[in-house]
């Protein structure tokens, strides 16, 4: 599997993210997220878009509360600290949140995001793994293996997994508001448990997920993906939080840090960058590309194409998933780009089995606006002129449709054919208009693009080309 996670241009500002994030580990430290004269900690320092969510409270009374973004059917529930031991994966929650709140832009619609820094307070307070009663909170959950008794590295723990299942109310409270949220939609609960520590690359372990979830998370966060649901051999485990998952229909999964220390933010970011692209908008394929700006992965032939024929400078980055272009042939797909749409039509042999959709049309139409209307001209010096549409390609414009196309021959340089399959045939002559910036441009319209050269400043040698996807995409 080689899923990757690219990104091209620099997070959102940093300064803002650790602002953010030090309110957050603030009121971690001043009340476990708990309540300070009938408001709680998590609502005075939740970022703007994010409300606080009430678990419950623990057995000395700290309360179990957490941060809600969104408000879709779909929800995605992260998770810290089920042991008090490992207090990194808290810290790490608190990051994501931090830099969730800095895109909550690329989440989708129809999602509600949960954050749950702290599962297990009155361990954390002494770091300790079991909460005050001495128990296991990932051993108390009401499977067919729960037991009283358990394991950890050190051996057999007496009373490890509570008096009975659920005797515990983290445990008990947790697993009620898991069972409310699965009820209130018709789509399945996703929830991450975050562990530590796996030395020395980390683990990611499928639970109730499946295997190619938990493959494409392991993929992008660069740890090994266990083929068993716990991936642990060292000792057994029983009562455990995603074999109860799987067994009321809830996809639970954990991934272990490799160590107790903090992540790096590289490593965090990583982290998000799974949650945004597998989790929040489903893409699991094995061979895909993931690209932190907007959360989209591209895979299979159309990543194939994307990559051949000049991938971010030509096409710009994925605004979309991947879907079926047509209802009743699924077999076909189409992606949108900040440049362009492709489309796979596998009937065809490469590279025709890939084509541009027609969008500088369709954005004319969009505007209602028929090109055949635009103004004739004739053949002039120095430029291109076509007689299918009576238009000429001059100057700047012309360097700029000439020095881009498709690889079509396998070999260097940019042929007539190359350029055409890329642009396709002009639409207009270069012509003034006034653009959705509320500038003043030369603008030349084609087939599958626009062109536009500024103004003001004086204009240059070569025109830009639009971002008509992105502008398709939010109908500008």
């Amino acid at each position: 599997m080689t899923i990757q996670i690219q990104h091209t241009r620099l997070p959102n500002s940093l300064q803002r993210r650790w602002s953010v994030l030090c309110l957050l580990l603030v009121a971690l430290l001043v009340g476990s997220i708990g309540y300070v004269s009938g408001t709680s900690a998590a609502e005075s320092s939740a970022p703007p878009g994010m409300v606080p969510v009430m678990i419950g409270t623990s057995v000395q009374g700290r309360s179990i509360e957490g941060l809600r973004m969104g408000w879709g059917p779909r929800k995605v529930v992260i998770t810290g600290a089920i042991h008090g031991s490992e207090g990194n994966t808290a810290v790490l929650v608190q990051e994501l949140i931090a830099h969730f709140a800095t895109i909550q832009h690329l989440v989708p619609p129809d999602v509600s995001l949960y954050f749950l820094p702290v599962l297990n307070p009155d361990g954390l307070a002494i770091n300790s793994r079991y909460n005050a009663r001495g128990v296991d909170l990932n051993r108390n959950w009401d499977t067919d293996d729960w037991q009283p008794d358990t394991m950890d590295s050190a051996g057999r723990v007496r009373g490890g997994g509570g008096s009975a299942p659920f005797s515990e109310p983290e445990t008990a409270m947790l697993a009620t508001w898991l069972l409310d949220l699965r009820d209130q939609s018709p789509f399945p609960v996703t929830t991450v448990f975050y562990h530590s520590q796996y030395p020395p690359n980390g683990l990611v372990m499928h639970g109730s997920v499946g295997l190619s979830i938990s493959r494409a998370f392991a993929a992008i966060v660069r740890y090994p993906a266990s083929d068993s649901s716990t991936g642990f051999g060292a000792y057994r485990v029983t009562g455990t939080a995603p074999a109860w998952c799987g067994r009321h229909q809830i996809r639970c999964f954990e991934i272990e840090l490799p160590t107790r220390a903090n992540v790096s933010p590289a490593s965090m970011l990583r982290h998000a960058d799974a949650i945004l692209s597998v989790l929040l908008w489903e893409q699991t394929q094995p061979d895909q590309r993931c690209f932190r700006e907007t959360g989209m992965c591209i895979a299979g032939r159309l990543r194939s194409f994307w990559e051949q024929n000049g991938g971010l400078a030509t096409f710009g980055l994925p605004l979309t998933r991947q879907q079926a272009l047509d209802a009743a042939n699924p077999g076909y797909l189409m992606q949108w780009f900040e440049r362009a749409r492709l489309e796979f039509h596998p009937d065809n042999p490469a590279p025709a089995d890939v084509k541009l959709g027609r969008i500088g049309v369709e954005y004319l139409e969009q505007q209602g606006r028929d090109w055949w209307l635009f103004e004739r001209s004739a053949p002039q010096d120095g430029c291109l002129f076509f007689p299918e549409t009576e238009k000429n390609i001059c100057g700047p414009f012309l360097a700029t449709w000439q020095a881009h196309g498709l690889q079509l021959d396998g070999r260097s340089g940019i042929t007539f054919a190359e350029s055409l399959a890329l642009s396709g045939l002009p639409l207009s002559d270069a012509q003034p208009e006034t653009l959705s910036d509320g500038q003043t441009y030369l603008v030349q319209w084609f087939e599958r693009a626009r062109f536009e050269l500024p103004l003001d400043p004086a204009p240059t040698d070569q025109a830009q080309i639009s971002l008509l996807g992105t502008k398709m995409q939010v109908r500008e």
